[in-house]
C-alpha cells in the first residue's frame, strides 16, 4: 500500500520518522507511564528545555492550553494512574496533538471505556475535524462505524474489500464486504 499526507506519497520508515510527519498511533494499550504525571506525558520524548533543564512549568502550561483545546480540565500535576481509563484516552489524544499530529490513528480505541466515556471520547473525535486533524479509527463495532465515519474501508484478510461513503453506506453493504464480496459487486465505491 501507499500512504499520502496532503496528498503527498510518504514513506516514513521508523515510528520517529511517523511522527515527523504528524502521524500519531494510539494503540489498545495506552503508551503513557502512569507513575508520570499528565504534563510530563504530554512532552514526553520531546520536553520542552533551557540550558539542558526541563520546563516544568512551560510544560504544565502547555498541558493545561492543549487539554483545554479539547474540552478537558484536569491538574496536570497529577500522575496519569490517578485517572480512569477513559481520562487516559483523552490525555492519549492530547500527547498526539502536542507533538503537532495531523494524523491520529486510533486502534479499537472504546474496548476498555464505558459508554459515557465512550461519548466522551466521541466528542473529542468530533473537535478534531474542525482542526484540520484527520482520524483513522478502526474497529469492528458498526454502531460507531455508523456514528463517526465520514469514509469507510473495509479490509479482509488483508485486502481492501471497498471504501464507501459513510453517510450512505448500509450495514448489509458492509456485512457483505466483511464476508469478502468486494463494494463493486454490491454497487458501491470501491
Amino acid at each position: 500500500g501507499t500512504i499520502q499526507i496532503a496528498g503527498r506519497r510518504v514513506r516514513p520508515g521508523s515510528p520517529q520518522a511517523a511522527a515527523a510527519l504528524g502521524v500519531a498511533v494510539i494503540h489498545q494499550e495506552l503508551s503513557l507511564v502512569p507513575s508520570m504525571s499528565v504534563a510530563d506525558n504530554l512532552f514526553l520524548g520531546r520536553p520542552i528545555t533551557a540550558g539542558g533543564f526541563v520546563r516544568q512549568r512551560a510544560q504544565r502550561c502547555g498541558a493545561e492550553r492543549t487539554l483545554k483545546d479539547l474540552g478537558v480540565e484536569i491538574d496536570v500535576a497529577r500522575r496519569v494512574e490517578e485517572f480512569p481509563i477513559g481520562t487516559q484516552q483523552l490525555i492519549e489524544i492530547a500527547k498526539a496533538l502536542a507533538h503537532d499530529a495531523r494524523l491520529i490513528v486510533m486502534d479499537e480505541p472504546t474496548s476498555a471505556l464505558s459508554a459515557p466515556e465512550v461519548e466522551q471520547l466521541f466528542e473529542q473525535i468530533g473537535r478534531l475535524k474542525p482542526r484540520g486533524c484527520g482520524v483513522v479509527y478502526i474497529t469492528h463495532k458498526m454502531e460507531e462505524i455508523e456514528r463517526i465515519a465520514d469514509r469507510i474501508t473495509v479490509i479482509f484478510e488483508g485486502s481492501i474489500m471497498g471504501v464507501v461513503d459513510g453517510a450512505t453506506a448500509t450495514r448489509t453493504q458492509l456485512g457483505l464486504m466483511m464476508t469478502g464480496t468486494p463494494a463493486e459487486e454490491l454497487g458501491g465505491v470501491a
